[in-house]
């Protein structure tokens, strides 16, 4: 099963969203037909969505008014080396300006040349990699990123903003929650026509916002960059033989050994579910390396007259035992709310404890029923 985590969006959880009387929008189901020229804009978030689309509705808006709900690492783009030494030559560009646009000169040299294409992904890929060492907490690796992405946002944002400043860059260290690499978000937050509002939501009215603090932002369009509803369980109800819904079995919390398969569901796949490396690396090798897995399960079926094939429960336990001591060290078991534990502050983090280079499993786990 590969329906994904982050695809079912939500409205936040506000009073009176629906009561307002200009257009609503939700970033993952955009209105196409709402003109944005020269009126006034809420954006609801400061997540990888609104690091987005802000900059966009900045250049568009008469005002932008940003909600600030959460402090946020914005940190240059990973794994740009590879564009710097191949394509850009090594030529200085903005940190905060770093999208490229392959020419059709670049995509021509990748058709012709297989062995360069391979070893540009190669260089992208184990740049990401190299980085792992920074979610361990206190490392060198983790506080010398800190302090470089602190001072690179100062920088973005400029002399003065010190209330943005101080509310924007987390006490948290760097990769306890995702990372946004928001190319002109920061820049865009200090621009004349954009507002960041610090005071919280209070309800939403027809005309616009009503914050905490008693004040009444008025707004023509609100847009809620505001996420999606991060269910490790799929969206439609699973049930084995015993007729046990999947819902109904991990009430303790998700139950997946490796990201992979569930106890009690045999010939049951998912891709990078909940225990995968959201936040190790590079995530395709994860992704082929599970495929491939699930396919060698699916031949040995066929080939060995076996019926069904499950997880042991036991080797489960322990393999979350050992996720629970391995990141007891980890950045991601700090202060901040990620969806790596559930949508929690404190929480089991289900990410696969280490590199993606060790992801590859010698031993699953796996007890079979013969036909």
């Amino acid at each position: 099963m590969s329906t994904g985590i982050l695809n079912n969006w939500k409205w936040p959880d506000i009073e009176g969203l629906h009561d307002f009387k200009g257009p609503l929008l939700h970033s993952a189901c955009w209105n196409h037909d709402v003109n944005f020229e020269g009126i006034t804009t809420g954006v609801i978030g400061v997540g990888s969505t609104s690091v987005q689309i802000t900059p966009q509705l900045q250049k568009m808006c008469k005002e932008v008014q940003v909600y600030m709900r959460s402090p946020t690492w914005i940190s240059p783009p990973f794994g740009a080396g590879a564009l710097t030494d191949d394509l850009q030559k090594g030529e200085d560009v903005d940190p905060g300006q770093r999208q490229y646009t392959f020419t059709e000169e670049d995509k021509q040299r990748f058709r012709d040349d297989p062995e360069y294409h391979l070893q540009f992904r190669k260089k992208i890929e184990a740049e990401i990699n190299s980085l792992f060492g920074m979610y361990q907490q206190n490392s060198e690796l983790s506080n010398q990123f800190k302090d470089v992405i602190t001072k690179e946002m100062h920088r973005r944002m400029g002399p003065g903003h010190e209330d943005l400043k101080k509310f924007m860059i987390p006490k948290w260290s760097v990769g306890c929650r995702r990372i946004s690499p928001g190319d002109g978000f920061l820049e865009a937050l200090v621009q004349d026509n954009v507002k960041t509002v610090f005071s919280g939501i209070k309800r939403v009215v027809p005309e616009g916002i009503e914050t905490v603090d008693g004040q009444l932002h008025k707004m023509d369009a609100l847009v809620c960059a505001t996420g999606f509803q991060v269910a490790f369980q799929p969206a439609f109800t699973v049930r084995n033989g015993e007729g046990v819904s999947i819902k109904e079995d991990w009430t303790q919390g998700p139950n997946l050994y490796m990201g992979v398969s569930a106890p009690r569901f045999p010939n049951y796949y998912t891709i990078v579910g909940p225990g995968a490396t959201w936040s190790n690396g590079t995530l395709l090798p994860s992704i082929e390396t599970t495929i491939e897995y699930s396919i060698q399960c699916m031949k040995k079926m066929q080939t060995e007259g076996i019926k069904a094939m499950a997880v042991k429960q036991d080797a489960l336990d322990a393999i979350y035992a050992h996720f629970d001591e391995y990141h007891k060290t980890t950045v991601w078991q700090e202060e901040c709310r990620s969806w790596f534990k559930d949508g929690q502050t404190k929480n089991r983090i289900y990410l696969w404890p280490g590199a993606v280079s060790k992801i590859i499993p010698n031993h699953f786990g796996l007890h079979d029923t013969p036909l």
